[in-house]
């Protein structure tokens, strides 16, 4: 297991996960810049041979899962500049995280340590190629509760033709903490994401007799196609969390999500609704174990997924 805290990534451009993992050991993540493709992760092999997106492994989101029923999922959806730390559990995890746990990438937005007064924030960037990005927000106490709002946008033309992207993102956090005289505390999370991605180009593959003569150049045939993908995701969560005082926790998440892609690619025109929603509830017991502490984990995950898809052919 390993973990990260935003405080190791202070100054760098905050654009893709594979700034933040680069230092993990037997972690991979490959960014290929070209947002409609996504970034590929591996680790120790798990998710290597995935073409685009994440497969193979569990990707969490503030305990919401990116990785859905079929194995699938995606990071465009997910600013890293938001993230308070990431935590990577390294090895098959399948039996504590379910389908597709290859290796566990938990990404938390969600503050480790509560806000005491009002903290507005603000970061701009501009690069080569078009490349601008903001961020504003704030987070502030109203009492126990503690609530965050922030919005982001990314911006950039791509460093060859046809490779235009627009990212637009939004997050709310609700935090209230709940404490009891025993010293037990429990802790209650809301926690909304929403993406908007107008369309991102693709452009595609070049020859290497291409690249030669012009490494700028998008493949023609992405271009006449239209290739690329237009996305509007919204999630949810809902997670409550009991702090026992001997040191055990008991935690119960419910979440639910709304995607839409619209994907013409060189051959096929793919238009895709799709729901997905479940639950998750886990408990945690100190235990002692050949006199040594030890702790014992049980729980359960339930998901569903349905897809409205269409393929059209183009050919």
């Amino acid at each position: 297991v390993g973990s990260i805290s935003a405080d190791q990534w202070q100054g760098k451009p905050t654009l893709g996960l594979d700034e933040m993992l680069a230092t993990m050991p037997g972690v991979l993540v490959t960014n290929r810049y070209n947002p409609a493709q996504d970034q590929a992760i591996s680790i120790r092999g798990f998710g290597a041979r995935s073409a685009f997106g994440v497969r193979g492994l569990k990707i969490l989101l503030d305990g919401i899962p990116q990785t859905l029923p079929d194995g699938q999922g995606q990071l465009t959806n997910v600013d890293v500049s938001e993230a308070d730390r990431v935590e990577v559990l390294r090895g098959a995890a399948a039996s504590l995280y379910g389908n597709a746990a290859g290796g566990v990438v938990s990404i938390w937005t969600v503050p480790s340590s509560r806000v005491t007064s009002p903290e507005p924030f603000a970061s701009g960037e501009m690069g080569a190629n078009g490349l601008t990005k903001w961020r504003v927000g704030s987070a502030a106490p109203f009492g126990a509760t503690d609530l965050t709002l922030d919005a982001s946008r990314t911006v950039s033309n791509g460093y060859p033709d046809y490779s235009h992207a627009d990212i637009r993102r939004l997050r709310g956090l609700v935090q209230h903490g709940w404490h009891a005289p025993d010293g037990s505390h429990t802790d209650l999370t809301i926690a909304v994401h929403g993406v908007d991605e107008p369309f991102m180009e693709d452009p595609g593959q070049l020859t290497q007799a291409e690249v030669d003569t012009n490494p700028r150049i998008a493949a023609a045939r992405n271009v006449t196609a239209g290739t690329g993908k237009a996305v509007n995701q919204w999630e949810s969560g809902i997670t409550l969390e009991r702090h026992s005082s001997n040191g055990g926790t008991t935690s119960a998440t419910l979440f639910g999500l709304r995607r839409t892609l619209d994907n013409p690619i060189a051959v096929t025109h793919i238009n895709v609704g799709r729901w997905a929603y479940g639950g998750r509830l886990a408990a945690t017991v100190p235990a002692t174990l050949a006199g040594k502490n030890a702790a014992l984990t049980v729980g359960a995950d339930a998901q569903w997924q349905r897809d409205d898809r269409q393929n059209r052919d183009l050919t």
